[in-house]
């Protein structure tokens, strides 16, 4: 199996796991303590797979950790999504729940543009013109519809003002499904036939009666495909020690992170002098 294949069917791990979206924050719910990723879907004691998730000891979770500095992310490369968010369209708790919930799903870069009223799809245009693989709006227009997808222009625009209702929750939810929706739908992706947020609708009942809180399998594996084929490089967690060692680590900023900088600085410097 490949590393693609392999980076998606993590990635598609995390999306299965509904109520950790943040619609479900929304809502209130938290997984029950203990619980593992499966089994926040699916409600089997190890999500139906018949292994118990294994738990790190205290100990041995300090010992890793002074092994390996902790773990830090690669830094961003290549093209983007772009998130341009007009003022006052959307709350910005929500907005920022959305937007950390897909770098953690889809774990391409995303940048967040703020734009003035009426300005968001000049702002759109303006960052695919600087290199983003694809810019979503976020705009308030009553009487226009939830999505407007522009695939000759790789962008997309969400009206939160489409979604209105008085449940907070609902609202929550509404945003988060559309929110999905309008990122795979600018990337390429079309209606899926099995259980997932990619089904026509004709209005919000229609959205409310998905039951999906995540992309399906046949979703994701078009947004990760749709990711690779703009050149959007995927982002990934290493040990502090690799990022060292391989010479873009950001400076340390704990005492963790301390003891492995000068470590393996220690070491460079033994390398170099038993080279000369």
């Amino acid at each position: 199996m490949n590393k693609v294949a392999i980076a998606a069917m993590t990635a598609l791990a995390i999306v299965a796991a509904g109520t950790q979206t943040a619609a479900a924050k929304a809502d209130g719910m938290e997984p029950a303590q203990g619980a593992t990723r499966d089994s926040r879907q699916t409600g089997a004691p190890d999500g139906g797979s018949g292994m118990k998730a294994r738990k790190m000891s205290e100990e041995q979770r300090e010992a890793m950790l002074l092994r390996t500095g902790g773990m830090i992310e690669t830094p961003e490369s290549g093209p983007w999504i772009a998130a341009v968010l007009e003022k006052g369209a959307v709350p910005d708790e929500m907005a920022e729940a959305e937007i950390a919930y897909l770098r953690k799903t889809v774990k391409v870069p995303v940048r967040v543009i703020e734009a003035e009223e009426g300005a968001a799809a000049d702002a759109a245009k303006a960052e695919l013109a600087s290199g983003a693989a694809i810019a979503l709006s976020v705009v308030s227009a009553p009487g226009e519809p939830s999505l407007s997808i522009y695939p000759s222009e790789q962008r997309g625009t969400l009206n939160f003002a489409a979604l209105a209702t008085d449940d907070a929750s609902l609202l929550a939810e509404r945003f988060h499904k559309e929110f999905l929706r309008c990122v795979a739908y600018t990337l390429g992706a079309g209606n899926s036939a099995g259980r997932c947020l990619l089904k026509p609708i004709r209005d919000m009942a229609g959205l409310d009666s998905i039951d999906m809180k995540g992309l399906g399998p046949e979703g994701l594996m078009a947004v990760m495909s749709a990711t690779r084929e703009r050149g959007m490089k995927m982002m990934r967690k290493v040990p502090y020690r690799r990022a060292v060692e391989e010479g873009w680590a950001p400076p340390p900023t704990n005492d963790l992170q301390r003891a492995v900088w000068d470590d393996e600085r220690k070491r460079m410097a033994e390398r170099a002098k038993a080279a000369e």
